[in-house]
């Protein structure tokens, strides 16, 4: 048994003793209360066996005081180890106690503490910075855990400090790509920055990230930036599908959408009014009077219309990066970790994420849950129907999305 401070600790008889010192093959004990409490009592061992002992206590022994030690190293253990939430760790520490050793147990809000000072002692040696403009990014960090070059960009010592992650192996994929996703996360991100961006490609049927970038903020210019040194990194980089977070009429040709549109329109109730209008300004355009052209949407309908890609049996939404944000934020265990422990944790999908890529060039490829299969089939069987009108097309749809969602 030891101290939370690593020193040796004897039990006999319900009293706890610490290493003192040690001559030739005997250990001098001391009690524990010998500092704090004036206790004189003390014993000597030969291999773990008492061979002497001074019962001169000036207090009464704790027999749960073995089970309280050993939980209490357990939960030191696993705070040093592994990545689980504190008030898990002790709370699985208490689940095996007795009531007389809970009862002999700090107060537990202190108990918690002592678990994060412990968490914070051997997992963050280096000192948690103040803001992006000190951020000294140790060499550790620069490289990914096979000791490859990770640390890709780095914007330097201003307000604005922008980091890009990546490998050269994930660069190159992301260079040849025909498909990008990307999305941004936030509950994740350590405090000194707003969001973690990510670039996925689809790389031998599996979606996986390449690039990982932590923004100060989610301005127009910064997006700029981060494309304009991603395009430094790769002069050829010029992907031509991007997906981006912005279901039915998505599903037909482009040219069909406002015909089919407009067909909805006269038949949508009138208490439904302002959601058409909402979809006709967004995504359609307004008529205009006189037989012009349609106003402009604000999205273009080539930017949302998924019919190629449904078409071609391609992701049609950002769902498999939704996918990765959930995995990386199980990983971290935590809304907001301090900067140093965010990047240990990225360092470790970076590992998943390599080997992922090794077993999609063994052979090994996703897949697909039985009834996701389904639902595509019958998607693909409607869009492809040559006996049925748009409208009935659209309608059909919108049946299978409801059951989706049901």
């Amino acid at each position: 048994m030891e101290t939370t401070r690593g020193k040796l600790l004897f039990e006999h008889q319900g009293y706890l003793y610490v290493f003192n010192k040690q001559s030739s093959n005997k250990i001098i004990w001391c009690c524990r209360q010998y500092r704090h409490g004036k206790c004189r009592g003390r014993l000597h061992t030969i291999d773990d066996q008492v061979v002497h002992l001074i019962d001169d206590h000036n207090h009464e022994p704790v027999h749960s005081a073995r089970e309280v030690v050993e939980s209490r190293t357990i939960m030191n253990n696993a705070a040093k180890t592994t990545s689980r939430s504190t008030h898990d760790i002790v709370a699985d520490g208490l689940s095996t106690l007795s009531d007389h050793a809970i009862a002999s147990l700090p107060n537990l809000k202190n108990l918690k503490r002592t678990v994060q000072r412990i968490r914070q002692r051997h997992q963050n040696p280096l000192a948690l910075p103040k803001d992006r403009t000190s951020l000294v990014i140790d060499p550790e960090f620069m490289k990914t855990n096979r000791n490859r070059t990770f640390l890709q960009f780095d914007s330097g010592s201003v307000d604005q400090r922008m980091l890009i992650f990546s490998t050269k192996k994930q660069l190159r994929m992301l260079e040849n790509a025909t498909h990008i996703y990307l999305d941004g996360t936030f509950s994740v991100v350590p405090e000194l920055y707003f969001q973690l961006y990510t670039i996925h490609v689809e790389y031998l049927h599996h979606i996986l990230p390449t690039v990982y970038v932590l923004l100060p903020g989610k301005k127009q210019c910064l997006y700029r930036e981060m494309l304009r040194q991603i395009k430094n990194l790769l002069p050829n980089f010029d992907p031509p599908n991007v997906m981006i977070d912005f279901e039915r009429a998505r599903f037909l040709p482009a040219a069909d959408v406002i015909p089919t549109f407009d067909e909805i329109k006269d038949q949508f109730p009138v208490e439904g009014e302002p959601v058409l209008k909402y979809f006709e300004e967004n995504y359609i355009g307004v008529k205009s009077r006189l037989s012009r052209p349609r106003k402009s949407p604000k999205f273009d309908i080539s930017l949302w219309n998924v019919n190629e890609n449904t078409i071609q049996r391609k992701h049609r939404t950002n769902n498999a990066v939704e996918g990765w944000n959930n995995r990386f934020s199980s990983l971290m265990n935590c809304n907001h970790p301090n900067f140093w422990k965010f990047l240990k944790g990225l360092k470790k999908e970076q590992s998943f994420v390599e080997a992922q890529v090794i077993q999609a060039e063994a052979g090994v490829r996703q897949t697909r849950n039985r009834e996701q299969i389904r639902r595509e089939i019958r998607i693909l069987n409607i869009i492809n129907e040559p006996t049925t009108t748009n409208f009935q097309k659209v309608m059909a749809l919108a049946q299978i999305l409801s059951l989706k969602r049901s």
